[in-house]
């Protein structure tokens, strides 16, 4: 028996509708030679790396919370919550200097 997949909800249809792009502009525009890809984000089979989030971010002209508005919520929430839980002094403190100044 099958398990079913994770699915990522994504308002990427809707972005990709309001943009007036099929799925094999879409393909074309992100170097692929495939529309499988696409459909996959769409139907939320598969979560885009980063830096492909990002393109169809720019190809769809829409800021990637909202065509990520359910995990962007969600991960925004886990931060908050970690965020109470550390001591005020850890909030405040800098990380580690990548350089020396001398």
């Amino acid at each position: 028996m099958d398990t079913p997949r994770p699915q990522h909800e994504n308002k990427l249809w809707i972005a990709r509708k309001k943009a007036g792009l099929e799925q094999k502009s879409v393909a074309r525009l992100m170097g692929y030679k495939s529309v499988s890809p696409i459909s996959e984000y769409e139907t939320g089979r598969l979560l885009p790396s980063l830096s492909t989030a990002l393109r169809l971010s720019i190809i769809y002209n829409t800021p990637l919370p909202e065509l990520y508005a359910a995990l962007y919520a969600e991960m925004e929430q886990e931060v908050s919550s970690l965020r109470k839980t550390m001591p005020k002094h850890q909030l405040l403190q800098r990380g580690p200097q990548l350089w020396r100044q001398d």
